[in-house]
């Protein structure tokens, strides 16, 4: 009995860490599963028709943008919607020196985009992230664009591919 306690309070600490995390999906390790089905108290036993493994699961996804670098960064970015057929570019999201912000993606799975730029002291840029691919993007400091990829517009950025899926996405600007 007391296995089987100390085999529940790890699951227990894994899955509040897992949703302290957020938008985690969780499966639980083969060994611990059967462990906990070996230790079941004789009052927990039920005949479950459906012998399925636990999993902590959450249909939103999570985006971490995360700042590596010595200065302030602003990030946008690009998705596809997928009932208008068309892209939509989002931003900008500051990312303080040397720290992390989440971007709920909501259920959305696919390819994005990001796009990051490091503005200097005197109001240019001083460094920018971004890859061949470009969207439409807004001075304002925060803004929406629906049909992004339409490129009638009068300002462009580069950016970068990564693809949101069941797990926590990060994207790290070095």
């Amino acid at each position: 009995m007391k296995v089987a306690k100390g085999i529940l309070t790890i699951i227990i600490l894994i899955v509040i860490s897992a949703s302290a995390q957020s938008q985690v999906t969780f499966d639980l390790p083969d060994f611990l599963w059967n462990s906990l089905k070996n230790h079941k108290s004789e009052a927990s036993k039920t005949d479950d028709p459906s012998d399925n493994k636990p999993v902590v699961t959450s249909p939103e996804k999570t985006l971490w943008l995360v700042n590596t670098v010595f200065k302030d960064i602003y990030v946008s970015i690009a998705f596809y919607d997928f009932t208008n057929r068309k892209w939509i570019t989002k931003g900008w999201y500051c990312i303080k020196a040397n720290q992390k912000i989440s971007v709920n993606m909501h259920n959305y799975a696919g390819i994005a985009y990001v796009h990051g730029y490091m503005p200097d002291d005197t109001g240019g840029i001083l460094d920018q992230w971004g890859a061949s691919t470009y969207f439409c993007v807004d001075t304002q400091p925060t803004y929406e664009i629906d049909d992004a990829g339409d490129f009638n517009c009068s300002t462009k950025a580069a950016f970068s591919q990564l693809n949101i899926n069941e797990d926590i996405n990060t994207f790290t600007f070095q």
